[in-house]
């Protein structure tokens, strides 16, 4: 797996509240009145912040699948790798 591969996996890991109010379709600024309590919340707030929080784990548990893929191909390679030595005796 390549560094840039990894940098975009933790980038999409931790959005900021700026990526969370754009996911659900409000301003920077009415989230971060949310985030304060100096907003009232709406239903329509909430269905679009559940959406885009469901997408969000969605994306994380595909990123998640795709690290542990990615181990276990590492780990099965030193496996391999270490049995070849034993049998050439090193």
């Amino acid at each position: 797996m390549r560094t840039r591969e990894i940098q975009r996996i933790l980038r999409d890991a931790t959005p900021t509240l700026r990526d969370v109010a754009k996911m659900a379709g409000v301003s920077y600024s009415a989230m971060r009145s949310y985030r304060a309590g100096t907003r009232k919340v709406t239903a329509a707030l909430l269905e679009a912040l559940g959406t885009a929080l469901i997408h969000q784990a969605a994306i994380l548990a595909r990123h998640g699948r795709s690290l542990r893929d990615e181990a276990s191909k590492m780990l099965k390679r030193e496996y391999d790798q270490q049995l070849r030595d034993l049998r050439l005796g090193r």
